[in-house]
């Protein structure tokens, strides 16, 4: 049992949860990803486009990833 409970220590210390908008690089074009899901159409306020673009990240290169949050509330 202490062997489970320290495995579980581990994996779970680097978890992180958030519901913010990135800024850089932007999540999707257009970049309204801050829209309410539960009051648009999904995915987060924005349809599927037909040509979507996409960012390419490279393995071993420094990136600088910006957000901002839209408005902070308590997870339960």
């Amino acid at each position: 049992m202490l062997q489970l409970l320290l495995l579980l220590h581990l994996l779970l210390r680097y978890s992180a949860v958030g519901h913010v908008a990135l800024t850089f690089p932007s999540a999707r074009f257009p970049p309204l990803d801050f829209l309410d899901s539960a009051r648009t159409i999904s995915p987060c306020g924005v349809p599927k486009p037909d040509s979507p673009r996409y960012t390419q990240l490279y393995v071993g290169e420094s990136y600088n990833f910006t957000w901002r949050l839209q408005y902070p509330h308590q997870v339960n």
